[in-house]
Parts: structure tokens; C-alpha cells; sequence
């Protein structure tokens, strides 16, 4: 975003809620993945799943509202739309090709 905006600080803010609950992603991943496990899962419990999920939900729910204001940024700084969803798709097929969950940390 930097490289389309000049703003270096556009995107700070969302990078450090990312951060914030990627950890409680990553445990909802090995959570479900040890209950699909065919060897040896761990029998699923709800309550245990919904523990995992309300663990990281409130930083979550204020990122993903915080995105829209972001978004909007994006626009009154005028970022060039046709610059933006290709990096986009740039960013998407990166994604897709391996794991959606990273580990936090240093990309």
C-alpha cells in the first residue's frame, strides 16, 4: 500500500491489530486441526471452540471495522483503484498458493 499511497502509516494500525489476533487464528487452526486428525483427533468440543473464538473476537470486530475507515482513507488520499485491485490480486493468488494462517511474526 505504501507504494501506491506514499503512506507509510496508512496501513500501521491494521499491521498491528493483525498481529494482535493471528495467535488466537493460529489456535483456532490447531484446535480443528487435531479434531480432524484421522490417527488421533481430539473429540470437538463447542464450548472449547467458542472459548478459542471469543478469545481473539473483540480485537477482530474492531479491526474489521477499523478496515472500513482504512478503505476509505485509501480513497481520500487517491489511491489509484486500478493500481490497488491489482495488488490486490497480486497479494490474493500469494495466499491461496499456501497457508491462509500464518504464525505471528515478522512476514
Amino acid at each position: 500500500m505504501t507504494r501506491i499511497t506514499g503512506d507509510a502509516k496508512l496501513m500501521a494500525h491494521n499491521i498491528e491489530q493483525h498481529e494482535a489476533f493471528l495467535p488466537g487464528l493460529a489456535a483456532l487452526k490447531t484446535y480443528v486441526t487435531a479434531c480432524l486428525d484421522p490417527a488421533e483427533p481430539e473429540t470437538f468440543s463447542g464450548k472449547k471452540y467458542q472459548e478459542i473464538v471469543q478469545a481473539f473476537a473483540p480485537i477482530l470486530s474492531e479491526h474489521l471495522a477499523d478496515e472500513i475507515k482504512t478503505l476509505r482513507a485509501l480513497d481520500a488520499c487517491g489511491a489509484d483503484a486500478a493500481k490497488l485491485k491489482a495488488e490486490f490480486l497480486i497479494f490474493d493468488a500469494k495466499m491461496r498458493e499456501g497457508e491462509k494462517v500464518r504464525t505471528p511474526g515478522p512476514p
